[in-house]
This record gives structure tokens, C-alpha cells and sequence, in this order.
């Protein structure tokens, strides 16, 4: 009799073989312990990076660098609550990019502007729109001013104070900072009215000044009209002072009237546009009405 025995044949194992499912699992879990790059971080590296060159146009500049703060602010913060994203050097550049090129930006928008204004003078000189209106109170004034011999005038008895003692002043210093041969007089025109105090100084021989003494000049007689302005008009109103010579302004600075004749302020602005100076020559008071027969009587 023959009997069978039935075994069981436990299949070999082959060790170098790996299960798919562990694999899976294996790969599956190497993803997600990866950590994920934040997208703010790239935006506020980016808008960072690109900050730098347009600091040299500041209102975009400030723009730009205000989103690199914002994206890396919200990157830190996702980073700090989510331990599976990444890119916390980025958001730190974008940071410090966004942060400097932003106050950078900041401080250059006044001379921005300053120069704008400026440019714009510029434009106006060209297009011939500098010279003052000669039928304006201004153009009146100016052209008499010019065309006269008087070294100092004003349109009020202190007006006409004022403007003498700064023509003595300016040519006493025109002597001490320019050493060449006093060929004109320096003249002076002084408004005061209910706009506020006007100087315009007329400097014939301007041009034959180097630019260190042109500078040193003008800061001159700017300090000097801000003087003379205190008790002339109130602490606050406005200050014009334009400088020129026989053919063209050179400067024209606004401010406001000290609280102190020690205390110079320094201009709020600058253009080389001569119709600035038309409201400082208007008068706001009615002329004095003629009298009635009745009255004569």
C-alpha cells in the first residue's frame, strides 16, 4: 500500500526582495517628510530683489518694497505654525530688501518731487511761460523794477525800508565773496501785501559767479529776506524770494515768516517759474471810492 504524505512547502523568501505595498508606503511617507517651499517667502524674496534697482524711482520703489514686508511677514508666520513648509532664509532676505530699499525709497521722495518741480520750471522756461505776464500786477512791477535806475523799491514805506537795507547788505557781501570788478549795482523789489512778503533781488553780474559763490549768495539772501520778513508780516505767511538777473530767474524759493529773526527757516519749495510770484502782487482790498459831490461839500 502506497501512502502519500502531504507536506507543506513554505516558500523561500527571497531577502533582497522588498514588498511593493512597503514600498508604497515607504515613498509615501519620504513625500510628506519633505518640506514644502512657502510661496510668500518666494514673493517677498522676489519683490525684494526687485526693489533694488528702482530705488531710483522712488514711488514704485516704496511699492514694491511695502509687498516684499507684507509677503515676508506672512511667510514667517506660516512657517512658524506649519513645520512642513520651508524657506525661512528667503523670507528673511525679502525682508531685509523690502525693509531698506522701502526707507530708502521713502527718504528720496522729497528731492523727487523738488526735482519735479524744478523740470517743470524748466518746461515752463522753454515754453516761455517763466517771463510774468506783462499785464499782470506782477508784470507791471517787474518791468518798472527793471527798467528803472532806483537801486532799491517797495510798494509800502517799509516795503521800501526793507528792500534798501537788503541791496546794502547784498552788496556788501557780493564784495567779500566775489573778488572781480562790481560792474552793476545788486537791486531790489519788495512786496508786501495780503498774500504775504515778496523779494525779487536782481543780480546783473550772476553769471560771472563761480558756483561756490553763487551758492553762497543765494543761501544769503534767502536768510537774509527770512530776517527781514519777521515784523513785516505774521509768523506763518508766506515768504517768496526770487533771484535773477538781467535775462532770467536763477531761483525762486517759498517758505513761511520765522517766529524769530534767529530762527531761519529753511524753503519749503523751489521753482523756476516767475508766474509763482503773480499772487504776491494781487491785493485783495477795494481801491478807495471817489467821493460824492455831497461829500465834497
Amino acid at each position: 500500500m502506497v501512502t502519500s504524505e502531504l507536506r507543506y512547502h513554505q516558500p523561500m523568501v527571497n531577502a533582497n526582495r522588498i514588498d511593493p505595498r512597503v514600498a508604497r508606503q515607504e515613498a509615501q511617507t519620504d513625500l510628506t517628510s519633505e518640506p514644502l517651499p512657502s510661496i510668500a517667502a518666494g514673493v517677498s524674496w522676489m519683490f525684494g530683489l526687485v526693489s533694488i534697482p528702482l530705488i531710483f524711482v522712488p514711488p514704485t520703489a516704496v511699492i514694491t518694497g511695502f509687498l516684499a514686508i507684507v509677503f515676508g511677514h506672512i511667510a514667517k508666520f506660516q512657517i512658524a505654525r506649519k513645520q512642513e513648509l520651508s524657506g525661512e532664509r528667503s523670507a528673511t532676505n525679502g525682508l531685509l530688501m523690502g525693509y531698506l530699499c522701502f526707507f530708502a525709497a521713502l527718504a528720496l521722495l522729497p528731492s523727487i518731487r523738488m526735482q519735479s518741480a524744478v523740470t517743470q520750471g524748466l518746461i515752463n522756461s522753454y515754453r516761455g511761460v517763466s517771463d510774468a505776464d506783462g499785464n499782470s500786477a506782477f508784470g507791471i512791477a517787474e518791468r518798472d523794477f527793471l527798467d528803472g535806475d532806483a537801486l532799491s523799491t517797495g510798494n509800502t514805506p517799509d516795503a521800501q525800508k526793507i528792500a534798501a537795507e537788503l541791496a546794502s547788505l547784498l552788496n556788501e557781501q557780493r564784495d567779500e565773496i566775489f573778488t572781480g570788478p562790481r560792474s552793476h549795482e545788486i537791486r531790489t523789489l519788495c512786496q508786501i501785501g495780503d498774500t504775504g512778503f515778496c523779494i525779487v533781488v536782481l543780480v546783473p553780474d550772476l553769471t560771472d559767479f563761480d558756483q561756490n559763490a553763487r551758492d553762497a549768495m543765494l543761501n544769503f539772501i534767502w536768510k537774509e529776506s527770512q530776517r527781514l520778513a519777521f515784523g513785516a508780516v505774521s509768523p506763518g505767511e508766506e515768504v517768496a524770494v526770487g533771484v535773477r538777473d538781467r535775462l532770467q530767474y536763477h531761483s525762486m524759493e517759498f517758505g513761511r515768516a520765522t517766529l524769530s529773526p534767529d530762527r531761519i527757516a529753511q524753503p519749503d519749495a523751489a521753482f523756476v517759474d516767475a508766474t509763482m510770484l503773480d499772487p504776491f502782487f494781487v491785493t485783495t482790498n477795494p481801491p478807495p471810492e471817489e467821493p460824492t459831490d455831497d461829500e465834497r461839500e
